[in-house]
């Protein structure tokens, strides 16, 4: 489990104390919401870092950039704007996460389901940001990419 969805998923059981059994909105029900986004945000990276990596390998290649250049050429495709963007985003989700339960709500089960409605959300907004971020750097990597020469065709 992604490091900052564990202290994330702590805090919940934390603030949701003993309940009945089996109610609406119990602490699984939170863990549930945060292992699955974080489930789907490694697999997304697990998935998209190795064609990333190799797409970045194949543009080295096609530009001729020399190793000890790899670094500073390949930056711009990691992070610009719109990266820099889906992290503050995402920056913003967690934080909000973490303020989840700083008020009464937690107290009533009104208050918690109402808490784990939000916590989804804000975990499909993260997941869905991190889709954007991975989406945005590969079509930034293959555009970038000459295009393909023809076997025999002139040019």
């Amino acid at each position: 489990m992604n490091p900052i969805f564990g202290r994330v998923f702590a805090l919940f059981v934390c603030m949701t104390g003993p309940v009945a059994a089996s109610p609406p909105c119990d602490p699984s029900l939170f863990r549930d919401a945060v292992s699955n986004a974080s489930a789907a945000i490694s697999e997304m990276h697990e998935k998209n870092s190795k064609l990333f990596q190799a797409k970045l390998q194949a543009l080295k290649a096609a530009k001729g950039w020399p190793d000890d250049r790899f670094i500073p050429m390949a930056t711009p495709y990691v992070k610009d704007e719109v990266t820099q963007s889906l992290d503050e985003a995402n920056a913003s989700i967690l934080a909000k996460v973490q303020s989840l339960g700083s008020g009464d709500g937690a107290s009533t089960e009104d208050g918690r389901c109402a808490m784990l409605s939000e916590l989804r959300s804000l975990m499909g907004l993260a997941v869905t940001n991190t889709s954007k971020k991975w989406e945005h750097m590969i079509s930034k990597v293959t555009a970038s990419m000459p295009p393909a020469v023809e076997a025999g065709a002139a040019r």
